[in-house]
């Protein structure tokens, strides 16, 4: 009967090797390290895999190779039904944006960008972009691939930098109106007294979009305000 082979037997035999290999508190070389990586990835164990191939350090010379490993580990099929019925992503996701904070901290841009927009968290991308001073090329990126209330994030925070930062008011403005917020542009001419620039503004949208609501420029009815506007503006 010892000669019969057993899928539970096998994976409980693995599942002990590891438990010894885990216990060892010393520096592992890099062969090691992938036995170890190799071990989590045939029990079916993925997380643990992933897990230990994301603490390695972006200063690390096998950092992008690791990267490469836990992002493939991260797509590979599910091996149980629990895992089964998870967001496909899950893990995806979770690996890229470890990976995608350990380059942006090495100031490896383009590979946190990409790699975020590899799950889809194309917003993050252009925040990222923004984050490191890139605001051209975070500005060209949400008009390629954001729409609707992503490219406004995206745009409200590109014209908070240029009329704060920048300080460049008129450009900044524009930037929220294209944007949609019509409210903050009215509220920031009211607050600076520029009573012209305010009513011509709204001379201007009534004269060209009769069908809008005086309510729809209201500063508590942004929520409105954006829904309305969303389609004339953008």
């Amino acid at each position: 009967r010892k000669c019969l082979w057993d899928a539970v037997t096998q994976k409980n035999e693995a599942a002990k090797s590891i438990y010894w290999h885990e216990s060892f508190t010393g520096t592992l070389n890099p062969s090691k390290s992938e036995r170890r990586v190799l071990q989590y990835f045939v029990l079916g164990d993925r997380e643990s895999a992933i897990a230990f191939l994301l603490a390695a350090s972006p200063t690390d010379e096998d950092f992008y190779k690791h990267a490469l490993r836990a992002l493939s580990l991260a797509s590979f099929p599910p091996t149980n039904s629990a895992a089964a019925n998870l967001p496909r992503n899950t893990l995806q996701e979770k690996a890229s944006k470890v990976i995608s904070a350990h380059c942006s901290s090495s100031d490896d841009i383009l590979s946190s960008t990409v790699i975020l927009g590899l799950v889809g968290r194309t917003l993050d991308a252009v925040f990222q972009l923004q984050d490191a001073g890139l605001w051209e090329h975070a500005a060209t990126m949400a008009a390629s691939y954001l729409e609707g209330e992503e490219r406004r994030q995206a745009l409200e925070r590109w014209a908070d930098h240029v009329i704060h930062s920048q300080k460049n008011g008129w450009r900044g403005l524009g930037i929220l109106l294209s944007a949609g917020y019509v409210g903050k542009v009215l509220e920031h001419f009211h607050a600076e007294g520029n009573a012209l620039a305010q009513s011509t503004l709204l001379g201007y949208l009534r004269a060209h979009y009769p069908t809008l609501a005086p309510s729809t420029f209201m500063p508590d009815r942004e929520a409105q305000r954006k829904r309305c506007l969303a389609n004339v503006l953008l």
